[in-house]
């Protein structure tokens, strides 16, 4: 499966770029907006109870602590070191803590070219790490049975290819498959995570535009890719739908974004499997500050669901490949 990146972006490279000019509908080029820096940091954690993921296999529950730096000029990010996630996935894997050792360093939708992440199991304190290796391209795996050095197994090295395949492989190492599947899990969630972040550089371009369209208008974010699979509706959309909580008919702190992905087919040529996304995303109690730059607000994932298809030139629905996300985190963007 060629799934190739460890936090891989599946829209263009305007999905990271806050400054740059969203196509779309509503008010065309886009008029107003705020001013955003050359380097963002961003910070986006669970609120209380952890997010809610259901798939195939079961449900798990995902708390994150993701932060890192994105240069909007080179287009490149990275995710900064310290905790990152829990997974509880019950009677799957276990409880599963994750940690970045090294900062990860990556340019928008290219593999990685440094970093690494530590993976613990809370009841056996097994310890896995992941490093990025740039001679396959792909990763090192390392297994600390206990987590007390006495006997590490590894370099273990595999492409990313196959070390995607890794998860339900069914012929690798439990803890093979623990490192695949946590890195499913991160790829999965700065995929949402990168949404989010375009349709605010669509807001940030398009400020007096939506403004002007008013409460609950629709814009076009995104046109999603054409596809023939599903006879219902050839190809959907990505919106985004301002509400005025305030009543002042400005954009202003308090006020609630909507990101609505409605049958969004993304086709990566280069991969054997593609991703369908439908559902909603809420941006509520928004942060809008100018001078130092903050913005944000709570994110509420309301049954956001992803689905894989084929990309084989049949182009159909992947069975058991549905992630449905529920839950709430906050997101902050700042200089």
């Amino acid at each position: 499966m060629e799934r190739g990146k460890f936090v891989a972006v599946v829209f263009s490279t305007c999905a990271l770029s806050l400054a740059c000019s969203s196509g779309g509908g509503g008010g065309g080029g886009g008029s107003g907006g705020t001013q955003v820096p050359a380097t963002v940091n961003y910070d986006f954690t669970t609120l209380g109870a952890p997010l809610e993921i259901e798939f195939s296999d079961g449900e798990i529950d995902l708390s994150i602590y993701l932060s890192g730096i994105y240069n909007v000029g080179p287009e490149d990010y990275t995710i900064t070191p310290g905790p990152l996630m829990d997974i509880a996935t019950g009677l799957l894997y276990g409880d599963l803590q994750v940690e970045v050792l090294t900062t990860v360093v990556a340019e928008v939708d290219e593999l990685p070219t440094a970093g690494s992440i530590q993976i613990r199991h809370v009841s056996t304190g097994d310890l896995i790490t992941v490093t990025v290796n740039n001679s396959v391209p792909g990763v090192d795996l390392y297994y600390d049975e206990g987590g007390d050095g006495l006997e590490v197994i590894g370099p273990i090295t595999y492409t990313w290819d196959d070390f995607a395949d890794l998860e339900g492989s069914g012929t690798a190492e439990e803890w093979e498959e623990i490192s695949s599947f946590v890195y499913s899990v991160i790829e999965g969630v700065y995929i949402r995570l990168f949404m989010i972040i375009e349709a605010f550089a669509y807001g940030f371009d398009h400020e007096e535009d939506i403004e002007l369209g008013g409460v609950g208008t629709f814009w076009l974010v995104r046109n999603c890719d054409i596809y023939t699979f599903d006879n219902l509706v050839p190809r959907g959309d990505m919106y985004l739908a301002w509400y005025d909580e305030d009543g002042n008919f400005e954009i202003t702190p308090g006020d609630t974004f909507l990101i609505e992905a409605y049958r969004c087919w993304v086709d990566d040529p280069a991969d054997d499997r593609d991703s369908w996304y439908n559902g909603r995303i809420r941006v509520e109690g928004l942060v809008d500050q100018e001078n130092p730059f903050m913005s944000g607000g709570t994110v509420i994932f309301q049954n956001f669901l992803e689905r894989e298809t084929t990309n084989d030139g049949l182009g159909d629905f992947v069975p058991n490949s549905d992630v449905l996300m529920n839950g709430r985190s906050d997101i902050l963007f700042t200089e």
